[in-house]
């Protein structure tokens, strides 16, 4: 298995793990659920290291789509992302991207 497959299923066992928590504490700022949180953010950022490392040209190479879009890889798996859940994954990413930017 691939560094990258490994984070992707990384990812997918995270949020399943937000997902029932949320479910399970009905409130979005419990500490567990904030953690939970805070450690899928941790492993998307690791994914989009591990796409810039495979395709060498970074993330703003767009010979390749996922290059272009790290949570494609995930969002397009329906056993990874569904429903609005996507959105918050592509939500994830660009706000990580925004907080590695320099000024």
């Amino acid at each position: 298995m691939s560094e990258l497959d490994e984070v992707v299923n990384k990812i997918r066992e995270l949020k399943n793990k937000l997902e029932k928590l949320i479910n399970e504490k009905q409130d979005l700022i419990d500490p567990e659920v904030v953690s939970a949180s805070k450690k899928l953010d941790e492993a998307l950022v690791e994914y989009e290291k591990a796409i810039r490392k495979k395709h060498k040209g970074g993330i703003n190479n767009k010979s390749n789509d996922i290059a272009g879009d790290p949570a494609a890889a995930v969002a397009d798996d329906d056993s990874c992302v569904t429903g609005d859940t996507s959105t918050d994954v592509k939500n994830n990413v660009e706000n990580n991207k925004k907080n590695n930017e320099k000024p």
